[in-house]
Protein backbone atom coordinates (compact mmCIF):
# COMPACT_ATOMS: atom_id res chain seq x y z
CA UNK A 1 0.00 0.00 0.00
CA UNK A 2 3.46 2.27 0.08
CA UNK A 3 2.35 4.00 -2.75
CA UNK A 4 -1.28 4.12 -2.42
CA UNK A 5 -0.55 5.75 1.40
CA UNK A 6 -2.40 9.61 1.41
CA UNK A 7 -3.54 9.34 -2.25
CA UNK A 8 -6.92 9.19 -3.82
CA UNK A 9 -7.54 6.19 -5.28
CA UNK A 10 -10.03 4.69 -7.30
CA UNK A 11 -11.30 0.81 -7.48
CA UNK A 12 -12.03 -0.60 -9.76
CA UNK A 13 -13.12 -4.29 -11.21
CA UNK A 14 -10.06 -5.48 -13.06
CA UNK A 15 -11.25 -7.77 -15.69
CA UNK A 16 -14.55 -4.89 -17.07
CA UNK A 17 -14.01 -3.61 -20.27
CA UNK A 18 -16.27 -0.15 -19.18
CA UNK A 19 -14.04 -0.36 -16.04
CA UNK A 20 -10.73 -0.33 -18.01
CA UNK A 21 -12.36 2.24 -20.37
CA UNK A 22 -13.57 4.54 -17.38
CA UNK A 23 -10.28 4.44 -15.97
CA UNK A 24 -8.36 5.53 -19.07
CA UNK A 25 -11.17 8.69 -19.12
CA UNK A 26 -10.61 9.49 -15.87
CA UNK A 27 -6.39 9.36 -16.50
CA UNK A 28 -6.62 11.80 -19.70
CA UNK A 29 -9.04 14.35 -18.29
CA UNK A 30 -7.03 14.38 -14.68
CA UNK A 31 -4.30 16.90 -15.24
CA UNK A 32 -2.93 17.70 -12.05
CA UNK A 33 -2.76 13.62 -11.55
CA UNK A 34 -4.95 13.98 -8.18
CA UNK A 35 -5.81 10.27 -8.96
CA UNK A 36 -4.48 7.07 -8.56
CA UNK A 37 -6.20 3.57 -9.95
CA UNK A 38 -6.23 -0.26 -8.62
CA UNK A 39 -8.22 -2.85 -8.66
CA UNK A 40 -10.68 -4.34 -6.62
CA UNK A 41 -9.60 -7.71 -7.00
CA UNK A 42 -5.80 -5.86 -5.64
CA UNK A 43 -3.79 -6.33 -2.59
CA UNK A 44 -4.22 -2.48 -1.68
CA UNK A 45 -7.82 -2.93 -2.05
CA UNK A 46 -8.21 -6.09 0.41
CA UNK A 47 -6.07 -4.12 2.88
CA UNK A 48 -7.53 -0.54 2.69
CA UNK A 49 -11.18 -1.77 2.94
CA UNK A 50 -10.52 -4.77 5.24
CA UNK A 51 -12.64 -4.27 8.36
CA UNK A 52 -14.73 -1.38 6.24
CA UNK A 53 -18.72 -1.61 5.34
CA UNK A 54 -17.12 -1.21 1.62
CA UNK A 55 -15.68 -4.57 2.03
CA UNK A 56 -18.40 -6.36 1.32
CA UNK A 57 -18.86 -4.07 -2.24
CA UNK A 58 -15.25 -5.09 -3.14
CA UNK A 59 -16.06 -8.92 -2.75
CA UNK A 60 -19.34 -8.85 -4.72
CA UNK A 61 -17.19 -6.64 -7.54
CA UNK A 62 -20.53 -4.62 -7.93
CA UNK A 63 -19.28 -1.35 -7.46
CA UNK A 64 -16.52 1.56 -8.23
CA UNK A 65 -14.73 2.19 -4.87
CA UNK A 66 -12.97 5.53 -4.29
CA UNK A 67 -10.91 6.43 -1.25
CA UNK A 68 -9.77 9.61 -0.42
CA UNK A 69 -6.55 9.90 1.63
CA UNK A 70 -6.35 6.60 1.22
CA UNK A 71 -4.68 4.88 4.53
CA UNK A 72 -4.58 8.22 6.66
CA UNK A 73 -7.05 9.36 9.54
CA UNK A 74 -8.71 11.25 7.24
CA UNK A 75 -9.58 8.20 4.94
CA UNK A 76 -13.45 8.59 3.62
CA UNK A 77 -14.47 5.75 1.28
CA UNK A 78 -17.14 6.42 -1.42
CA UNK A 79 -19.15 3.87 -3.39
CA UNK A 80 -20.58 3.65 -6.52
CA UNK A 81 -22.45 6.85 -8.21
CA UNK A 82 -21.53 9.08 -5.39
CA UNK A 83 -17.37 7.36 -5.86
CA UNK A 84 -17.33 8.07 -9.30
CA UNK A 85 -19.11 11.93 -8.83
CA UNK A 86 -16.41 12.42 -5.69
CA UNK A 87 -13.69 11.69 -8.16
CA UNK A 88 -15.02 13.84 -10.60
CA UNK A 89 -15.43 16.91 -8.06
CA UNK A 90 -11.41 16.33 -6.90
CA UNK A 91 -10.19 16.32 -10.78
CA UNK A 92 -11.56 20.01 -10.87
CA UNK A 93 -12.05 22.53 -13.63
CA UNK A 94 -14.93 21.95 -15.75
CA UNK A 95 -15.59 18.10 -14.30
CA UNK A 96 -16.42 20.09 -10.64
CA UNK A 97 -19.21 20.55 -12.37
CA UNK A 98 -20.50 17.30 -13.51
CA UNK A 99 -20.37 16.78 -9.42
CA UNK A 100 -23.32 18.62 -8.91
CA UNK A 101 -25.02 16.03 -10.24
CA UNK A 102 -24.94 14.46 -6.63
CA UNK A 103 -27.98 17.05 -6.27
CA UNK A 104 -29.91 13.98 -7.77
CA UNK A 105 -31.05 11.68 -5.00
CA UNK A 106 -28.45 8.83 -4.31
CA UNK A 107 -30.87 6.07 -4.31
CA UNK A 108 -32.00 6.73 -8.32
CA UNK A 109 -28.44 7.13 -9.42
CA UNK A 110 -27.39 4.20 -7.64
CA UNK A 111 -30.73 2.28 -9.46
CA UNK A 112 -28.62 3.25 -12.84
CA UNK A 113 -25.70 2.85 -11.41
CA UNK A 114 -26.55 -1.18 -10.42
CA UNK A 115 -28.50 -1.26 -13.85
CA UNK A 116 -25.38 -0.85 -15.53
CA UNK A 117 -22.96 -2.87 -13.01
CA UNK A 118 -24.98 -5.63 -13.52
CA UNK A 119 -25.07 -6.09 -17.46
CA UNK A 120 -21.55 -4.44 -17.82
CA UNK A 121 -20.00 -8.05 -18.68
CA UNK A 122 -22.95 -8.76 -21.20
CA UNK A 123 -22.91 -5.29 -22.75
CA UNK A 124 -19.07 -4.55 -22.60
CA UNK A 125 -17.32 -7.93 -22.13
CA UNK A 126 -14.59 -8.99 -20.11
CA UNK A 127 -10.70 -7.90 -20.58
CA UNK A 128 -8.68 -10.77 -22.34
CA UNK A 129 -5.80 -12.77 -20.56
CA UNK A 130 -3.49 -10.19 -22.23
CA UNK A 131 -4.09 -6.16 -22.57
CA UNK A 132 -1.85 -2.98 -23.60
CA UNK A 133 0.92 -2.30 -21.09
CA UNK A 134 0.52 0.84 -18.95
CA UNK A 135 2.87 4.07 -19.60
CA UNK A 136 5.71 4.81 -17.24
CA UNK A 137 3.30 7.24 -16.48
CA UNK A 138 0.34 5.13 -16.15
CA UNK A 139 2.35 2.98 -14.14
CA UNK A 140 2.95 5.60 -11.70
CA UNK A 141 -0.63 5.74 -11.24
CA UNK A 142 -1.28 2.31 -10.32
CA UNK A 143 -1.63 0.31 -6.87
CA UNK A 144 -1.50 -3.72 -6.98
Amino acid sequence: MSNAANRHVLFVDGVCVLCHHSVAFFSKIDYYKVLTFGTLQGKTAEGVLAGTPQAMERKGVQSVIYVRHCGTPEQEIYVRSTAALQALKDIGGFWHLVSWLRVVPRSLRDFIYDLIAKYRYRWFGKLSASCPLPTEDEAARLVS
